[in-house]
């Protein structure tokens, strides 16, 4: 994922720490605790597609064999009363479909183990009646299913989770570029209100607001790929935000509000 959007996650979730810190301060006020509702909404809706694109970034083939034995083993089971129910019923092709076993499952390729699935759960389906015969092959028809969806949803063929992995890219990029309007058109000017009544929680909004430059392993600052992205790098400290329409920002915020990006957007850019 881009640095820059990681970086994004880690200011809300400092943001949102310090709200939950002084919550003394504004919980009391219909203003803030609907603004920094927002914020949390935010944050659950990136962290959760951080963690649906960390999914997909694993390995294909770690992914597949590590949920391969539960869906196997569900298949089997399924597998083994519908077989009960076709040499009852002598019906052929029902005999032909449930011809396997929970290794044959666990060695088959991806797409036909998930086509020969799907065939197995239909004809579940299409003898329900006769499967209520036996102790728990309702719930373990259920469960069949759910294994399914598991599997499609987290061991998918290279080229779907290719597709999720670019929507998923997409939307947080969409999802922080809101974020940060949010933050910088309308949150950075309503916490003006607290600079004479609660400067102690003011001050410690705008330090979490500052976006850390961190790279991959989180010890060092970022190189020029968010210098595309420099007018919201500086956060709250940006030309165009909050802390350049107030004259002590440069004994407050440590760098000058004008003149360049901000304290916290030029510091460290290489």
């Amino acid at each position: 994922m881009k640095m820059t959007e990681r970086n994004r996650l880690y200011m809300l979730q400092a943001v949102l720490k310090v709200v939950d810190t002084h919550k003394e301060e504004w919980q009391d006020m219909p203003e803030f605790t609907a603004g920094f509702g927002i914020l949390e909404g935010y944050e659950g809706k990136i962290r959760g597609l951080f963690q649906q694109k960390q999914l997909l970034l694993q390995p294909y083939a770690g992914i597949k064999s590590e949920l391969r034995q539960d869906f196997a083993l569900a298949l089997g089971k399924l597998g083994a009363y519908l077989r009960l129910v076709a040499r009852q019923k002598k019906e052929a092709n029902l005999i032909l479909v449930t011809d396997y076993t929970v290794a044959s499952l666990e060695r088959m390729n991806a797409q036909k183990c998930l086509a020969l699935s799907e065939n197995v759960v239909h004809y579940a389906h299409l003898n329900e009646s006769e499967l209520g015969a036996f102790e728990n092959a309702t719930q373990l028809l259920a469960k069949a299913k759910a294994q399914i969806a598991l599997f499609k949803e987290k061991g998918l063929i290279p080229s779907e989770r290719r597709r999720l992995l670019g929507e998923t890219t997409h939307q947080i990029a969409v999802q922080g570029r809101a974020l940060m309007d949010y933050l910088k058109k309308e949150l950075d000017f309503l916490m003006r209100f607290f600079i004479d009544t609660a400067p102690v929680f003011y001050s410690a909004y705008q330090n979490a607001r500052i976006i850390p430059k961190l790279k991959g392993n989180g010890s060092h600052r970022l190189r020029s790929e968010e210098e595309s992205d420099a007018s919201e790098a500086g956060s709250a400290n940006g030309n165009d935000s909050f802390a350049a329409y107030e004259e002590s920002s440069e004994g407050q915020f440590g760098g000058k509000a004008s003149g360049s990006e901000s304290g916290s957007s030029s510091q460290g850019d290489e």
